[in-house]
């Protein structure tokens, strides 16, 4: 009974391999999910400390859009406060912001909200919009614009700056400004509305909707083309020419968004619109050609912006000069590099007809996407 044949060994030895196989093709199977689970553990981990540490100094201002700020110029803690507001890359409505997966981008619906939060702060005597943007959607812009005649009607000054550029719907952003101000070496202008880029594919002779890609094959070629409103701004159903009466309903729509934005720049910065019409145009002008036709005030840097802020808001002395701190979430903060890639500008690149107040040549951008 103690003595186990030839053939139980040689039995046993068999089960023992294939637990042993089975086990380990098993292990094999479970140990990337349990790196995965060890892996968002980790990432919980960090997320609840940073949820500890953003709690301790949580307060009634977590919803406040200028409560993360920082010390840029003058002296830390004055009691006197100017805040600057970043109008940073394309403009579109609802967007802002830098991170990992998307580049500058200004959202107007942001800026507005920014504006808005300082003008109802006491404790901040003016703001300066500080420009860097070719422009972008009218909706967007004027947004911004609505954030500046908040912080007007509060009694406080705003002075605007640009620091590379401010072009078509920057101009139209700044044009409300107490003071425009603009870096030496800066560009200035493009007042004209763009509606596209519209296709046209010639003489289409295979349309390709496969389930990774598409395409579409022709024997004319693919056409690009655009509707604009305003000398100089050119810098559907893309399987036939537009009709006539289309045309006409798309200029209509861009003539309706340029004469707004001719009126705007006319009224605000107190140039004739025949002016604007028939000798700027859309033209783009450097810091020194602006100031001579209106578009500008003056030339300087960001200090002589400072000086100009302060004097409209009757500053006696000392002052601290702040910036509203993007917020780029946990991805961000955990992710975001220090070079930004190119901007998101999908909304510019829609196939929706609409009219935009931007600087270049879109064609580009959306060769991007």
């Amino acid at each position: 009974m103690g003595v186990q044949s030839v053939a139980e060994k040689q039995g046993r030895a068999f089960l023992s391999y294939w637990q042993f196989l089975a086990r380990a093709v098993t292990a094999a199977l479970v140990a990337p999910f349990g790196i995965l689970i060890a892996f968002l553990g980790f990432f919980a981990l960090i997320a609840g400390c940073v949820a500890v540490v953003g709690g301790a100094g949580a307060s009634s201002d977590e919803n406040d859009p200028i409560a993360s700020t920082e010390h840029i110029d003058g002296v830390d803690g004055a009691d006197d406060v100017v805040l600057v507001v970043d109008v940073e890359g394309v403009i579109l409505a609802d967007a802002g912001g830098a991170g990992p997966f998307g580049g500058l981008l200004a959202g107007g619906s942001s800026i507005k909200d920014q504006l808005e939060a300082a003008a109802e702060d006491d404790d901040v005597d003016a703001v300066i919009l500080r420009l860097n943007t070719p422009g972008g959607s009218v909706v967007g812009s004027e947004l911004i614009t609505d954030g500046v005649a908040a912080v007007q009607a509060a009694g406080k000054p705003v002075v605007a700056h640009v620091t590379e550029i401010s072009a078509s719907g920057g101009m139209w952003a700044m044009a409300p400004a107490d003071r425009i101000v603009a870096s030496n070496g800066s560009l200035i202008g493009s007042i004209g509305v763009i509606l596209g880029p519209l296709s046209r594919y010639t003489d289409v002779v295979a349309v390709d909707g496969g389930l990774l890609s598409g395409g579409v094959e022709t024997t004319g070629g693919i056409d690009q083309f655009f509707i604009t409103a305003g000398d100089g701004k050119d810098a559907g159903n893309p399987f036939r020419d537009l009709t006539p009466s289309e045309q006409d309903m798309f200029q209509a729509l861009v003539d309706g968004s340029y004469d707004d934005f001719v009126e705007h720049v006319a009224t605000n910065r107190d140039i004739s619109p025949d002016v604007i019409t028939d000798e700027l145009g859309a033209g783009i002008f450097n810091a020194s050609d602006a100031v001579d036709n209106g578009l500008v005030d003056e030339t300087g840097n960001l200090d002589r912006a400072q000086v100009v802020a302060a004097e409209l808001a009757g500053i006696p002395g000392d002052f601290d000069v702040r910036a509203v701190s993007p917020d780029f979430g946990l991805l961000g903060f955990l992710f975001a590099e220090n070079e930004t890639e190119p901007a998101d500008v999908s909304n510019l690149c829609s196939s929706t007809p609409m009219a935009h107040a931007y600087f270049g040549d879109l064609g580009v951008w959306c060769g991007q996407m």
